[in-house]
């Protein structure tokens, strides 16, 4: 440990042959966003998407809504059992079953709609390399807002599932709006998963990276 000018504050360092580097550590709470306890079918999903590998079950579907695994119910989904599904938050509800679902800290999941068929519109493309700054819209059946993108996980450029990876927005969506999209006017960019709340109350948004999110579950995403 360093020795700062405080004798009773300590500074952890790591180090690596002969070099130092120091630990920062930040406070954060990480909030999901999930369906509101008026509605607890009510969520949102990003896009439709379409499993490379072909139908996973026997029933033979392999086209669903991609969304996040937190807003399902009932907890915890697995891929083959059913969840419930509503259409536009009406009084009309069914089950979907669940097609794909993400490795630990890949939060993505597709689920096969319970009351309508997929209407699969353009192909969606997922930006690899999402930057700071970028202008992009927060997506979800409560929010629709204009942000930019604050931060990204540095993941060294790959997007292997075993280095998750979170894209961080200057605003943040609300309960209901798990598993919305954000998005530039071209490109996917993330599965809105939820909001953080710094240590200073700076609220932000968190999303899944969406193209991590194809690549690990194998599929083709469509408007």
């Amino acid at each position: 440990r360093e020795k700062l000018a405080d004798p009773s504050a300590e500074r952890p360092v790591v180090r690596v042959d002969d070099h130092e580097f120091p630990v920062i550590v930040r406070q954060a709470e990480f909030r999901d966003h999930a369906a509101p306890d008026e509605n607890p079918r009510g969520a949102s999903s990003a896009c439709w998407a379409q499993l490379n590998a072909g139908p996973p079950t026997s029933s033979g579907v392999d086209t669903g809504f991609l969304t996040a695994p937190h807003a399902l119910n009932p907890q915890p989904p697995k891929v083959g059992t059913m969840v419930d599904t509503d259409r536009g938050w009406s009084s009309r509800s069914g089950q979907g079953e669940v097609l794909a679902i993400g490795p630990v800290g890949i939060e993505a999941a597709v689920v096969a709609p319970g009351l309508v068929a997929p209407n699969l519109g353009s192909q969606l493309n997922a930006t690899q390399n999402p930057a700071p700054w970028t202008s992009v819209d927060l997506i979800g059946y409560i929010t629709n807002v204009s942000t930019k993108i604050t931060s990204v996980t540095d993941t060294r450029g790959t997007l292997n599932p075993l280095v998750p990876a979170t894209v961080f927005t200057a605003d943040a969506g609300t309960n209901g709006d798990s598993g919305g999209l954000v998005r530039t006017n071209s490109e996917g960019v993330g599965i809105y998963r939820g909001d953080l709340v710094t240590g200073t109350g700076v609220i932000e948004g968190r999303a899944q990276h969406l193209a991590q999110a194809a690549l690990t579950l194998d599929l083709t995403l469509y408007e």
